[in-house]
């Protein structure tokens, strides 16, 4: 199908070539049935609905779904379509609960008509009138679908271009400031033309979809993608598969699926609920694809995944991590299904650190990432200060462009100008891209997402990434949720630090009463994140079972939690609560305690990384790397200072000590008995000799090695 074409063009075409066929099939979560819609069914439905918008002269105008995940929604969608309407997707709405996202909606959108499902348009009818009433605007009609079931013969074919806008897709974020993106016709079909491409799908694709309509990715994937390239989409609630993956996971089987779509933590709700009994139940092997995104690909649960369902045919090669977002309708990269699975890369953990992808070498700190296939031109790195174009392997924002980058924002032209509109600076000529704000680098066939540019986390010139953060901390830990912890950048007057949040799960909430339970939590996910990306966080809070911020397709919110934290501590969901204690402010006048011997000393260094750490005194293992405990270059510094401070004697440590020696125990050595061996220095010396280049940079990388290695 042609980019050119429209959305209501490919309809009913369709509709004439084959009206018996199913285009979509709606699965019961706890049996057998099934309801069908037939192309006939559809094209018949949409000219009723679609007479009515039309008589109501709703052309150009924005109509509210504020339906269910059901028939009803995919009627109303394609008659908005057709009839030349807006439409704007937003979740179902439940009589009585105020939803404040729904209200941003209405005053971004200024809806003519908001069309809801008989339960709940009584409700909605009355927040319309507050609405109106508090801000002035004019009320939007509410309708069912039954109020709105016009003659079919009345309705006429509209002239709608592939540039006409189809929907306004209010993105996941704020509530108080929702943003629209105005989708074309010729978006729509371009994107699923690409991912036909991708996925090598046909009409004789199945798979059982259940993101939610409202969303980009079940939208694009579940509705339109299906429509475009024929044949029958099987779907199921968003619902059904939250209450039982296993849901999910028997359809696929039942119905002989060739194709999957699953965001990254839905696959972890795969792996937790897969029991042998499920296992053995299922037959997986007809898969082909499984296409996972709209969030970070995590390749520790593709892995995962790979290796729990392989027992029931599920092959590795069949997973294939995609990149997508909003604003580029959906998808903008995804790996081709012939490519032999996702590419897996491990980068040197300094490198990225510094916005270059170093691929590592045996014995470097790394960090995994995965490849999210090629960009094929729609893609440009573009460095975050200046805009100039980057190289293969250098880290900048990602820059989009083509087909299915959308129009902009309902209303906003400026904020539009500014995200739409990018330039390259030594290439004035290429664009426009869309900003993304989302970091990452090209290196062969792939493109890598390393993080977001908001939620970045920069301490002491170091790129933290919120993610990287989050997986280190939860990873295989019984009493946290995997996938649900947010952590983000504060700043107490030292300059920025992290606060991670993570959610217990519900028999943790139980177990960490216990506050040496709680206690021994909190050591090991220091020592991880010490061990792994020499931080130790300014607080850690465990909260209840799902109170972390998500947005409505489960991606956690870093900002509103930030927002949250700031405002409340989370304090009427908290489990247990971690503060590092602020360091000692060393008093200029105070006298030095006297460490005369080696088990002084060691008991001073214990209690100084135990009070860093988080950990207890006894947990501090004299053999572990001072690194394990989350020294940086700044607070190794700062160690170093405060052992000089000692009354030592002669004993003095510089900053490479901490890297020829990186242990308690070896420090110790070092300074007990190598130290009282050693020659006295020259008579010409003193202390505050002038270093050597050479000692200088050997110091340089030790405090480097210390701080990311």
């Amino acid at each position: 199908m042609t980019p050119s074409a429209t959305l209501d063009e490919i309809l009913f075409r369709r509709a004439a070539r084959e009206p018996d066929a199913i285009a979509y099939r709606f699965h019961a979560s706890r049996s057998e049935e099934t309801v069908d819609l037939s192309m006939a069914a559809i094209e018949r439905s949409v000219r009723s609905i679609g007479a009515a918008l039309q008589a109501r002269r709703l052309k150009g105008e924005r109509v509210v779904l504020a339906l269910p995940h059901a028939p009803e929604f995919l009627l109303a969608f394609y008659a908005c379509l057709s009839a030349g309407a807006l439409a704007v997707p937003v979740p179902g709405q439940r009589a009585g609960k105020s939803d404040p996202r729904f209200a941003s909606v209405l005053a971004d959108a200024g809806p003519a008509l908001v069309i809801a499902e008989p339960a709940t348009a009584p409700w909605l009818r009355e927040v319309a009138a507050a609405h109106a009433e508090a801000t002035g605007q004019a009320a939007p009609i509410v309708a069912t679908l039954e109020d709105l079931a016009g003659d079919p013969a009345a309705f006429r074919r509209e002239t709608i271009d592939a540039d006409d806008i189809a929907i306004v897709q209010y993105t996941s974020g704020s509530t108080g400031d929702p943003k629209g993106v105005m989708i074309s016709h010729g978006n729509f079909v371009a994107n699923a033309n690409l991912i036909i491409e991708k996925l090598r799908l046909g009409p004789s694709s199945r798979g059982v979809l259940w993101l939610p309509f409202y969303h980009d990715m079940g939208l694009v994937g579940a509705v339109i993608t299906p429509m475009v390239v024929g044949g029958t989409a099987d779907l199921m609630s968003p619902q059904a598969f939250v209450q039982s993956p296993a849901t999910w996971l028997r359809k696929l089987s039942a119905v002989g699926a060739t194709t999957a779509v699953a965001p990254n933590f839905a696959l972890e709700r795969c792996c937790d609920m897969a029991t042998p009994e499920v296992v053995a139940g299922l037959d997986l092997s007809t898969i082909t694809c499984l296409l996972t995104g709209s969030e970070p690909v995590n390749p520790n649960t593709i892995e995962r995944f790979a290796r729990t369902f392989a027992p029931c045919g599920f092959r590795a090669d069949a997973l294939l991590a995609s990149y997508g977002l909003a604003e580029s309708t959906l998808l903008v990269t995804g790996n081709l299904r012939d490519r032999a699975g996702p590419t897996i890369r491990g980068f040197e953990t300094e490198a990225l650190g510094a916005n270059r992808a170093v691929p590592a070498v045996e014995g470097a700190a790394a960090q995994r990432l995965v490849g999210n296939g090629a960009p094929e031109g729609r893609v440009r790195i573009a460095d975050v200060e200046t805009d100039r174009a980057l190289g293969e392997g250098e880290i900048g924002e990602i820059l989009l462009t083509g087909a299915s980058v959308a129009r902009g924002y309902w209303g906003r032209p400026e904020v539009s100008a500014a995200a739409f509109g990018a330039r390259l600076e030594d290439e004035p000529e290429a664009g426009p891209f869309y900003r993304t704000g989302d970091l990452g680098f090209l290196l062969g066939d792939d493109l890598f997402v390393t993080g977001r540019l908001k939620n970045l986390i920069i301490v002491r010139g170091r790129n933290l990434y919120p993610q990287d953060i989050e997986e280190a901390a939860t990873r295989d830990l019984p009493d946290l949720s995997t996938g649900a912890a947010a952590a983000f950048a504060v700043d107490r007057g030292r300059g920025e630090e992290v606060v991670l949040l993570a959610e217990a799960t519900r028999g943790g909430v139980a177990a960490l009463k216990d506050g040496d339970a709680a206690a021994s939590l909190v050591a090991r996910v220091t020592k991880r994140l010490g061990e792994g990306l020499q931080i130790t966080p300014a607080e850690i809070c465990i909260v209840k079972p799902g109170r972390i911020p998500r947005t409505s397709s489960g991606k956690i919110q870093h900002g509103a939690a930030r927002a949250e934290w700031r405002e409340t501590g989370f304090e009427p969901h908290l489990v247990h609560r971690w503060i590092r204690p602020d360091p000692a402010v060393a008093d200029p006048n105070a006298v030095p305690p006297a460490i005369a011997t080696r088990g002084e000393l060691e008991a001073w260094l214990v209690e100084r990384l135990a009070s860093h750490s988080g950990q207890a005194p006894h947990q501090v293992d004299l053999d572990e790397p001072f690194a394990s405990y989350g020294l940086d270059s700044v607070t190794a510094i700062e160690t170093i200072a405060a052992i000089n401070a000692l009354d030592l004697g002669a004993r003095r440590v510089q900053p490479v000590d901490l890297y020829d020696y990186p242990t308690i125990q070896r420090l110790l050595d070092h300074m007990f008995d190598a130290c009282e061996q050693a020659a006295p220095p020259p008579a010409n010396e003193t202390d505050d000799a002038t270093p050597t280049d050479r000692d200088v940079d050997r110091e340089a990388a030790a405090l480097r090695a210390l701080l990311d290695g």
